[in-house]
C-alpha cells in the first residue's frame, strides 16, 4: 500500500523523532492508560465516535498541567497537521494489526507484536507533533478547579469540531476519563461542572 505524506508531515518528522522519549505528555498518557477503565474509555471514543485518542488526551494533559484552554485556531492547526499522519500512518498500522488478531500462534504472535510496536511509535510521533504545535508554559500552581474547567472546555470544543453529539453516553465517558485525571474532584463534582459548560466552540484568539 502506498502511504501518502503531506509536505508538512515530511518536514516535521525528523524533528519530532528526537523529542519522543522525553516529553511528559507521553508519560502522562502511559500512566493514565495503565488503568483498564481508561483503556475502555479511550477505545469507546476511538471506535464509536471516531475521535483521535491523542487529541482527547492532549485536551486533558494541556489543562492538567495548567496550560489553559484551547481555542478554535488551536484545534484547526492541530487537526490540519495531525490528520495526514494519523489517517495515512497510524490508522493504517492499526488496521493491519487488527487484521492479525484472529491469527494462530507462532509467527503470528511476533508479527502482531511488531505491528503493535510500530503503532505505539506512530502514536508517539502524533503526540510529538501536538506538543510542538501548541507551545504554552506549564503553570502547576493553577487551582485544580480552573484546570478541571479548562479540560472540560477543551473536550467540549473538540466534540463540537468533530461533530460528536454530546449525548448522555458521551458525557458519562468524559466524566469517567476526567475522574482519573482529576481524582480529587470526585465524580459528582465533575458531573456538576460538566452540566453548565457551554458547548459553543471557543473563538479564535487574536
Amino acid at each position: 500500500m502506498v502511504l501518502i505524506f503531506t509536505s508538512k508531515v515530511k518536514a516535521m518528522e525528523a524533528d519530532v523523532l528526537a523529542t519522543i522519549p522525553d516529553h511528559d505528555f507521553w508519560q502522562f498518557s502511559l500512566t493514565l492508560y495503565d488503568e483498564p477503565a481508561v483503556q475502555e474509555i479511550c477505545l469507546l471514543f476511538q471506535e464509536r465516535w471516531h475521535a483521535n485518542v491523542n487529541l482527547i488526551l492532549f485536551c486533558c494533559w494541556f489543562a492538567q498541567t495548567g496550560r489553559g484552554s484551547l481555542d478554535l485556531r488551536d484545534f484547526k492547526k492541530m487537526i490540519a497537521y495531525l490528520d495526514p499522519w494519523h489517517l495515512n500512518i497510524t490508522e493504517q498500522i492499526r488496521q493491519f494489526r487488527q487484521s492479525l488478531k484472529k491469527g494462530a500462534g507462532g509467527n503470528w504472535v511476533s508479527v502482531r507484536k511488531f505491528a503493535l510496536d510500530q503503532e505505539l511509535h506512530a502514536e508517539k510521533i502524533e503526540q510529538s507533533i501536538l506538543i510542538q504545535l501548541i507551545v504554552r508554559p506549564e503553570k502547576p500552581d493553577t487551582p485544580v478547579l480552573k484546570k478541571t474547567k479548562d479540560a472540560i472546555s477543551n473536550l467540549n470544543a473538540y466534540y463540537k469540531i468533530k461533530q460528536i453529539k454530546l449525548t448522555e453516553e458521551v458525557q458519562m465517558a468524559m466524566i469517567d476519563l476526567l475522574s482519573y485525571v482529576f481524582p480529587m474532584m470526585g465524580r459528582q463534582g465533575l458531573a456538576d461542572l460538566c452540566k453548565p459548560i457551554s458547548l459553543e466552540t471557543p473563538q479564535e484568539q487574536e
